[in-house]
């Protein structure tokens, strides 16, 4: 009889299920996942469907991102 194991992994780039797809290929089931971060906005305590408006510090980093001016 086994017990659930917390796991975590780190993806940067990936595409639709590619964490179950990758533990299933040694024998583990992934029964949740959680998203933590999306490229440099964390997510804190966010649930589904959740959101919050973003920090003036998000905003400029995504116009440098973008290479947006700020004007």
């Amino acid at each position: 009889h086994s017990f659930p194991t917390r796991r975590s992994s780190a993806l940067i780039e990936g595409r639709t299920n590619q964490i179950r797809i990758m533990f299933k290929y040694f024998g583990v089931m992934v029964e949740k996942l959680r998203r933590t971060q999306i490229g440099f906005l964390k997510l804190g305590n966010l649930g589904p469907t959740e959101w919050r408006p973003l920090t003036i510090a998000e905003v400029t980093q995504f116009q440098k991102m973008l290479k947006l001016s700020s004007k």
